[in-house]
């Protein structure tokens, strides 16, 4: 008898034990007692079914007080910050600006974007009803099962946002679905996806490739079907219109130019030398934000994405941006003020209101330049020039730089005079670009703006189509369909290199206005700027484009205004932030505690709790 008591006894001690695990909540939390920072790792399941791996982040807080929420997301191949050792623990800003707020009392969660990490499903590059809606998934979760989240005067949770890239897309696309989301800090993202892979209809062969290796081989096999068949075409050179037309809500744009507007204010990071999502992007999605009547601040600094083999960085590979900013009278942290901003949006009072109420609505900094923006620069406030004629032969200029930049370096030991009259005049393509100068600075200069530029050509149609397009379209479609690269250089005093302007290039058609990309440019006495048409590039690698035995391009460009000219012109560049304002941008509050670490299995609405040590 006593045996089968403590068997029973026993049984019913496993059954509880079991049935505690088994509920939807974290470990009861009450109102009344303080709390640890701790983490608990849980797995969540979608309204399709699909497992999300989910790193739930409790701050120190005091008996009694809550905290907002906020939301970090990874990057494109990378799987989130669960506290573990890794690339957003130790090194990436957006996971440091997270921990940074989890240490100063917030609540954080950070998960696995569908076929990354821990989370099942497959990538499917920001599908409205699958990645973005999971964010309300976790929302709904955070809501019953977190009690002690901060609320606003209609009883909201206060929630932000931060990551970078795909992390950014995320939000871009989420606050357009999600009202509860308050405030966000999407970092070099994009808004319109179509234009950022495919400018003008020419692949970005560079960055699609490393996409691919990074979407299917990394996180092995896990691209959506279309997905990966789309990225083999992209790898031909082809965008087709079934995906274009597929994927087009998986970018802001669609449901801006729909009148679907964001929810949330938004602090736009974007970089002058990413060569995947370019200022543009940001620029355009600002006013969005703005239309929808949001605040919205835009800092544009000097980093972002960086092709492999072919921009080098002056820190992380692949990927970075400025650690200080210089658009104000003292530098300033990024980090710290996307930080600063969030608290500011989520907490009523906080000390850094001051800060971000005097933030301008654009930053620049341009490496240890900047200037405060009421807006950006447009057409009204730049100058065109008219572009001499050169001569565009074959296939291969742009090819074998190692070649030509070994030139390059022995032609710059002649003198400054000589160099001069060299590059006085315009020069037809070979192995190297066509040339043509546009102007000499004889005083220091800050440029920056949106170059414009205007091509047309004396040829064959067929001359300059890419060459994988049907042999059956007839010459006026493929005269329509021929582009010519694009950069805007300077060559600096005493020099031969022509080094392209944030090594920004763009695929141009003939006979239309043309955007380049965003530049920033800082000019000594003696530096020259000039423009280059080419055929080749790693960037655009998919696309062969063949000029044949020759053809005459001439035109004109809008070149980015001096600094100077737009304080003079006025209601551009705004008065520099105040010293004390800007002095709190370097202020950190210290973290409130220290940390333990439990995990939570969520599946099919049960846990399984765990505790693991420190």
């Amino acid at each position: 008898m006593k045996t089968n008591r403590r068997l029973t006894a026993l049984y019913l001690l496993c059954a509880c034990l079991l049935s505690a695990c088994a509920v939807r909540t974290l470990p009861p939390v009450q109102v009344d007692e303080p709390l640890d920072a701790r983490r608990y790792q849980v797995t969540l399941v979608a309204h399709d079914g699909v497992e999300l791996g989910v790193t739930v982040w409790q701050p120190t807080l005091a008996a009694g007080e809550s905290a907002p929420l906020v939301m970090h997301s990874h990057g494109f191949g990378l799987q989130r910050m669960d506290g573990r050792f890794g690339m957003y623990e130790n090194l990436l800003p957006s996971g440091q600006i997270a921990k940074q707020l989890w240490q100063q009392g917030f609540w954080l969660i950070t998960w696995d974007q569908r076929g990354h990490g821990d989370s099942g499903g497959e990538i499917d590059v920001m599908n409205p009803d699958l990645e973005v809606r999971d964010v309300s998934t976790l929302l709904d979760w955070a809501e019953k099962n977190i009690s002690r989240l901060a609320r606003d005067a209609d009883g909201d949770i206060r929630v932000g946002m931060v990551g970078e890239s795909y992390g950014g897309g995320v939000q871009m696309l989420a606050t357009v679905q999600e009202p509860r989301i308050d405030a966000l800090v999407p970092m070099t993202t994009w808004y319109d996806l179509e234009t950022a892979l495919s400018p003008h209809d020419v692949p970005k062969g560079g960055w699609i490739k490393t996409l691919y290796l990074m979407g299917d081989w990394w996180n092995f096999r896990k691209l959506n079907a279309d997905v990966r068949e789309s990225f083999h075409q992209a790898r031909r050179g082809v965008i087709s219109e079934e995906f274009q037309q597929n994927y087009a809500n998986h970018s802001l744009k669609y449901f801006c130019d729909k009148g679907q507007l964001p929810h949330a204010d938004a602090l736009l990071i974007q970089g002058l030398r990413d060569m995947l999502f370019d200022v543009q992007q940001t620029l355009s999605a600002s006013e969005c934000f703005r239309q929808a009547g949001r605040d919205v601040n835009v800092i544009v600094q000097e980093g972002g994405h960086l092709l492999p083999m072919v921009q080098r960085s002056p820190s992380m590979p692949i990927w970075y941006v400025e650690k200080t900013l210089h658009c104000m009278d003292q530098p300033m942290a990024t980090e710290d003020i996307a930080v600063q901003w969030l608290q500011s949006k989520l907490e009523d009072g906080h000390a850094s209101a001051d800060l971000v109420q005097n933030l301008p609505p654009i930053c620049l900094s341009a490496g240890e330049w900047g200037a405060s923006l009421a807006h950006w620069p447009t057409a009204a406030q730049q100058e065109r020039i008219a572009l001499a004629p050169v001569t565009l032969q074959g296939s291969s200029s742009g090819s074998w730089r190692w070649l030509t930049a070994t030139g390059d370096w022995f032609r710059g030991w002649r003198g400054e005079t000589a160099l001069t009259e060299t590059f006085a005049a315009p020069r037809d393509s070979g192995l190297r670009p066509a040339f043509i100068p546009l102007y000499l600075a004889t005083t220091e200069e800050k440029r920056f703006g949106t170059p414009n530029i205007y091509l047309q050509k004396k040829s064959p149609a067929l001359n300059g189509a890419p060459q994988n397009l049907s042999d059956e379209k007839t010459p006026a479609q493929l005269d329509d369909q021929a582009r010519v690269l694009v950069g805007l250089v300077v060559r600096r005093a005493g020099k031969a290199k022509l080094q392209i302007i944030d090594d920004q290039i763009t695929p141009v058609p003939f006979n239309q206005q043309i955007d380049l990309a965003p530049v920033a440019v800082s000019l000594a006495p003696g530096d020259q700027l000039g423009v280059v048409l080419f055929s080749r590039d790693r960037q655009f690698n998919t696309t062969d484009i063949d000029f044949a035995d020759g053809i005459e391009v001439s035109g004109s460009i809008e070149l980015p205004a001096t600094l100077a000219h737009l304080r003079a012109v006025g209601g551009i560049v705004m008065p520099s932030l105040s010293k004390d304002v800007a002095s709190a941008a370097s202020l950190k509050a210290p973290p409130k505690g220290a940390v333990a670490d439990s995990v939570v299995r969520s599946t099919n609405n049960t846990s399984v709790q765990e505790n693991v040590s420190p």
